[in-house]
């Protein structure tokens, strides 16, 4: 693995986590209509997911090549 994998690897963790938001934002709309608990849930843990993706840390490989 080399800095260039490393940066891939960090910018597709954001990108995946950033497409999850619309995702559970689509989710939770009809959710939140039919069953508001089920949907505070879903949406919940879909924010919790994303945030996950988006805040990731660096792989231990990657922290041992950046120094």
């Amino acid at each position: 693995m080399n800095v260039k994998d490393c940066i891939q690897e960090k910018r597709s963790s954001r990108v995946l986590g950033f497409l999850a938001i619309p995702f559970v934002l689509f989710l939770t709309a009809p959710l939140m209509l039919l069953f508001p608990v089920i949907g505070i849930g879903v949406a919940l843990t879909g924010f919790v997911i994303s945030a996950v993706f988006v805040l990731a840390p660096q792989s231990a490989e990657c922290r041992l090549i950046s120094k």
